[in-house]
């Protein structure tokens, strides 16, 4: 319950997700190269090289563009093309990737506006839930969300 929360929070400090090295790392990693994720970073001090090296490397989008390059398959081709292929199935599991993602912000944004109340400041100085909630659409491969979205609009 919220009481119990309230009784170690002070001992976290200034310590929070917004925080964590680790948990940036994984999202520039994924994709998330927005001017403000990259302001944050840098509103929090230099940004670690840990992020930067990950932020100077090609997005999993990109990536897995490059890949589709190679085996000479286009965007429209995996849902337009003769049917599942392996190319196919990678970017099912990467929308997946993203969707699971999301719903790991979203429960986290419940439980902080849970234990912390709606309007209250995140442990790390953040707008709190109020931000958590806005991060639940952010979207790592939106040109894989957007042929998707072409190819089912268009049934």
């Amino acid at each position: 319950p919220p009481q119990h929360f309230a009784e170690f929070r002070a001992h976290l400090g200034s310590s929070s997700g917004s925080q964590s090295i680790q948990f940036r790392a994984i999202e520039a990693a994924s994709g998330l190269r927005e001017q403000w994720f990259v302001e944050m970073l840098r509103e929090q001090g230099k940004i670690p090289d840990a992020i930067q090296r990950w932020l100077d490397r090609p997005t999993m989008q990109d990536l897995f563009l490059d890949y589709l390059e190679k085996e000479k398959v286009s965007l429209e081709q995996l849902y337009l093309g003769p049917g599942p292929s392996l190319p196919f199935f990678i970017a099912e599991a990467l929308l997946e990737y993203e969707m699971e993602f999301g719903q790991w912000r979203f429960k986290h944004a419940q439980l902080v506006e849970r234990m912390l109340g709606p309007d209250t400041g995140g442990t790390g100085g953040s707008p709190g839930a109020t931000m958590l909630h806005r991060s639940t659409s952010i979207r790592f491969f939106p040109k894989l969300a957007a042929v998707r979205a072409k190819f089912f609009s268009t049934r």
